[in-house]
């Protein structure tokens, strides 16, 4: 299977879920769907759950929302459909149910196996935190995933996460701690470009007070 036919079948999953919701309007139906769908280690069913959730929540839905996140077996997809989720019920003014999906996360991602993993819903979550007025919760948690992500030896994915922390670290104007955890990147040429964007330079500098989207 390539990759379009790959993708092509996530799109088919969720084309079906939405047929279904406006065939019965029932959204226990479209759960029980999703529920059903077997093959690729779940990871179809995962997805699409998480999905449906997104679009329950631009509805406004939180609580469904948050039945067909917590359905996903994968801690880690679970997770990341969590923050996404809490990010729709922003948009939608859902302040408290929005904070409750990013508590979510966290609980979620600190039950994956790979810390890197984990490290990296975390500094997602931290990021949202402090755009929604949290900074202490956010540097509290920011601290957590640089701490997760400097495991040894340490695989690119770490280190991409390590960057991204010092890079966020940066935009909060926190210089020297972000000059430190960049250099806890084993890779060289990695740590060097990190370093290089912290300071303001590389092709994709950090700016200060700028959000890094």
């Amino acid at each position: 299977m390539n990759m379009t036919e790959f993708e092509t079948k996530y799109a088919t999953h969720y084309k079906s879920a939405l047929d279904v919701l406006s065939q019965t309007g029932s959204v226990d139906d479209v759960f029980c769907y999703i529920d059903s769908i077997e093959g690729n280690d779940g990871d179809y069913r995962d997805v699409t759950f998480g999905k449906v959730a997104i679009m329950l929540a631009s509805q406004r839905e939180a609580n469904q929302a948050l039945r067909f996140c917590s359905a996903i077996s994968d801690p880690l997809e679970r997770a990341d459909s969590m923050v996404r989720v809490a990010r729709e019920l922003r948009k939608e003014n859902l302040l408290d149910s929005a904070n409750e999906f990013l508590d979510r996360a966290v609980e979620s991602a600190g039950k994956v196996e790979r810390s890197y993993e984990t490290a990296m819903v975390f500094l997602q979550v931290a990021d949202l935190l402090e755009r929604w007025g949290k900074q202490e919760e956010a540097l509290e948690l920011l601290h957590q995933a640089v701490v997760l992500a400097e495991v040894r030896p340490q695989p690119f994915e770490a280190g991409k996460t390590l960057r991204g922390c010092g890079r966020l670290l940066a935009s909060w104007n926190r210089i020297p701690e972000a000059i430190e955890v960049a250099q806890a990147i084993e890779l060289p040429g990695l740590r060097a470009t990190a370093l290089e964007e912290i300071q303001g330079g590389g092709q994709w500098p950090v700016h200060p007070g700028v959000h890094i989207d």
